[in-house]
């Protein structure tokens, strides 16, 4: 299920078997997230939209830039004051 693989959690096939509205995947997965004090929803979203649309798999954090290619190229460049913007 999709949900779990963008929220971290585990959903049972008998827990989904008795899910008939969006409310009720809603509070299953608010009871699974609860009990995860490591996991941030937000976070985990932005990652699957990021993942989505630059089509790469490959690991994100809090530090991995937009465009990695051109990381390096973007810390060269001057700033406003003509100083090395240095963005690592």
């Amino acid at each position: 299920m999709a949900v779990e693989d963008i929220l971290g959690v585990d959903i049972k096939d008998g827990e989904a078997e008795k899910l008939v509205t969006m409310g009720d995947l809603y509070e299953l997965v608010g009871e699974k997230l609860n009990s995860k004090t490591d996991f941030d929803p937000v976070w985990a979203l932005v990652c699957q939209i990021a993942r989505e649309h630059s089509g790469s798999r490959d690991p994100i954090d809090k530090k991995t830039t937009f465009f990695p290619k051109f990381a390096e190229e973007r810390t060269e460049l001057p700033n406003a004051t003509g100083e090395s913007d240095d963005r690592t």
